[in-house]
């Protein structure tokens, strides 16, 4: 369920993942156009997440597949005993 935030925490939310990202916030300060360097830096994440979502759509599926399998390292298709 989805709970929303205090503005608090959400400040600290963005206060962590400038940090992480290496301090784009500091960047878009300094930019000649903001609005246009945010749907730039907007849309460059969004592509991570895309990836990101991609990569564990596929580990889904490759578990998914080995389901009734008994032994997790043996191959999808193959049967336990």
């Amino acid at each position: 369920m989805f709970q929303y935030r205090s503005s608090s925490a959400r400040s600290s939310v963005r206060r962590r993942a400038e940090v992480a990202n290496g301090g784009n916030g500091e960047q878009l300060r300094d930019s000649p156009d903001t609005a246009e360097a945010l749907s730039a830096l907007f849309t460059e994440k969004i592509n991570v997440i895309d990836a990101r979502m991609a990569e564990l759509a596929a580990l889904r599926d490759d578990l998914a597949a080995r389901i009734g399998t008994g032994c997790p390292l043996r191959a999808a298709g193959q049967a336990g005993p």
